[in-house]
């Protein structure tokens, strides 16, 4: 069995102990890390190295910045810039061989558009776009191609607190939605959803209402997509909650999915 997680930590460096606690417990063979907030030359390389994992990195001074770590030996990566953000670092990639099977991994940090009135919204939509765009590439190219990490938008009803209260704001916007049901729907698997049929589950609980958590004032922000060439390797999906009740957690929480890579 294949995992990959996918985990806004909001910052590496106030998260290592979490992150330990992940690798320990759950032993993922791919961590997708976002808003790793720091540059590649300050980026904690030797400690996730005692955790048995290479590092592959995309970083930027205090804001965005995404990771990859790999138990799995990797034979390439590349950082891309998507939409008009091109200043900040959003996206890598890499590719592994799983089992001798082949497989590009993305982790995605989508903005966050900050208000729908303002201008940052617009490019929010613009980089949904774009990415469509390449993962629409990735599917003709034939890759094994999975996509982890914070999309920023809460696809259906299911997947907010309050989806009367919260309609039309930042993160489930209609116009955000749409486009990300557009790349659900052009080939692609949302797999949480896909095994969850009717769970409702949240990945991200706003700090600024610090009962946001103990209430399950939440909105699932964070998926893991891949190309329904492999929905048959689809096995299981776990959000896993517990981190937001540590200390000093990040206000996401892990999303891990097991992929059966022998049924390929």
């Amino acid at each position: 069995m294949f995992s990959v997680c996918t985990w806004n930590v909001n910052s590496i460096r106030v998260r290592l102990s979490h992150l330990s606690t992940l690798c320990e417990k759950y032993r993922p063979d791919l961590i997708l890390l976002q808003e790793i907030k720091c540059e590649e030359n300050s980026f904690p390389r030797e400690f996730i190295e005692e955790l048995g994992y290479s590092s592959y990195i995309y970083g930027q001074k205090s804001y965005n910045g995404v990771a990859v770590l790999s138990k799995a030996r990797v034979d390439e990566y590349k950082c891309r810039d998507i939409g008009n953000n091109l200043e900040e670092a959003r996206y890598i990639e890499v590719v592994v061989n799983i089992d001798e099977v082949c497989f590009r991994i993305a982790s995605l940090y989508l903005p966050n558009g900050s208000d729908v009135s303002s201008q940052n919204f617009k490019s929010k939509l613009f980089f949904l776009e774009s990415l469509k765009k390449l993962m629409i590439e990735a599917y003709e190219f034939g890759d094994n191609y999975i996509i982890g990490g914070d999309f920023n938008v809460a696809p259906e009803s299911i997947d907010v607190y309050d989806p009367i209260g919260m309609d039309g704001t930042i993160g489930f916007h209609e116009s955000e939605r749409v486009r990300l049901k557009e790349i659900f729907s052009s080939n692609y698997i949302d797999v949480w959803r896909a095994l969850n049929p009717s769970v409702q589950k949240f990945t991200w609980w706003d700090y600024r209402d610090r009962s946001s958590y103990v209430k399950n004032l939440g909105m699932r922000l964070d998926h893991i997509c891949i190309s329904d060439k492999l929905s048959n390797i689809m096995h299981k999906a776990v959000i896993l909650d517990e981190f937001r009740a540590m200390q000093r957690p990040s206000d996401h929480v892990p999303l891990m999915c097991y992929f059966d890579v022998s049924k390929l």
